[in-house]
């Protein structure tokens, strides 16, 4: 299999699990991916594993954290606003 191709099924599995965590009633479930996300992505940065300059890191630092945290308003919306109907 190709390398590209691996990392875009792990991008692809971690939004899917991102989602899913949010849909959760514990609202804590789906913030655990943005804060691991950007623990990861600091200590990968800081032992040399990715090689880009800090403009990038702050980009693609920001963007993650941007889109997990923005699947995870969006179904806590959701949610909230089920909640709000069934009531």
């Amino acid at each position: 299999m190709n390398g590209t191709l691996i990392l875009y099924l792990i991008a692809g599995l971690v939004l899917i699990s991102q989602f899913l965590l949010s849909r959760t009633k514990q609202a804590l479930w789906g913030a655990i991916l943005p804060v691991l996300y950007l623990i990861l992505f600091i200590i990968g940065w800081t032992n040399n594993i990715y090689e880009v300059n800090i403009r990038t890191f702050i980009i693609v630092g920001v963007g993650g954290v941007t889109i997990l945290l923005g699947i995870w308003g969006s179904n806590r919306h959701s949610i909230n606003k089920k909640v709000k109907t069934i009531e």
